[in-house]
């Protein structure tokens, strides 16, 4: 028989603080706007695997290019919230940790 795995359920609950707290930030620039790929599907099947990504990136930059200032905020306030969150999961699983 195999020993069964032990769970420590207070870094359960401690992860999922975190996710809640992380979550705080909200939907990313790329969430908000439903980003997707190139809209030609059956073209991009007819291009080669280079010019297939190519275009995919342009894609990307193309829609990187509008909402830049967009993302520029969001980015500042995921680093602010990633900080924070970071910092009480830290204190919070350092307590939690026995001295060995």
């Amino acid at each position: 028989m195999t020993k069964r795995k032990k769970v420590n359920y207070n870094t359960a609950r401690v992860n999922k603080e975190y996710s809640k707290c992380v979550s705080k930030v909200g939907k990313s620039v790329w969430q908000k706007y439903k980003y997707v790929r190139p809209k030609n599907k059956s073209l991009l099947k007819n291009l080669s695997l280079k010019k297939r990504w190519q275009a995919i990136e342009d894609s990307r930059k193309e829609f990187i290019k509008k909402h830049k200032k967009e993302m520029k905020e969001y980015d500042k306030r995921w680093k602010r919230t990633y900080k924070k969150c970071n910092k009480q999961r830290r204190k919070k699983k350092n307590t939690l940790s026995k001295p060995k």
